[in-house]
């Protein structure tokens, strides 16, 4: 590969809310990476997503979602030997300490808590996108 080439990290949206998918695209799209993010509704989509495509760099993982939750999503992470070392950003309303340690027991890398402060969000968003990749962005 052409080391002047730059690979472009590929972004899976989990998350329920057509508002925070609006707004999440909107917000990669303004960063330069509108073109790398795929979006499913649910916990449920995000498992045939990931069963049937190549494995994204990134998943943002919503926890609260219907049919299949984000913590039932992270379990099934844990056992498809393929996917487990996906690194996991989760994205919730939920500011319960218990669901945190939940989440990061069961893989996340972090967890951001939506509404506070959405461009502080955006920015650590930002950091996990350039550093998922481990590669010149």
């Amino acid at each position: 590969m052409d080391p002047q080439t730059k690979i472009r990290p590929h972004i899976l949206v989990a998350d329920d809310s057509p508002e925070d998918r609006f707004l999440l695209g909107r917000a990669f799209a303004r960063s330069g990476f509108g073109d790398v993010v795929s979006m499913v509704e649910n916990g449920e989509a995000a498992i045939d997503y990931l069963s049937q495509k190549p494995c994204p760099d990134l998943l943002l993982l919503d926890l609260k979602m219907p049919k299949v939750d984000g913590f039932d999503v992270l379990a099934w992470l844990q056992a498809t030997p393929r996917l487990r070392e996906l690194p996991v950003v989760v994205l919730s309303s939920s500011i319960l300490p218990e669901d945190e340690a939940q989440a990061k027991a069961l893989g996340a890398k972090d967890y951001l808590v939506k509404g506070h402060d959405f461009a502080k969000t955006v920015l650590a968003l930002h950091s996990h996108v350039l550093s998922s990749a481990g590669k010149d962005l």
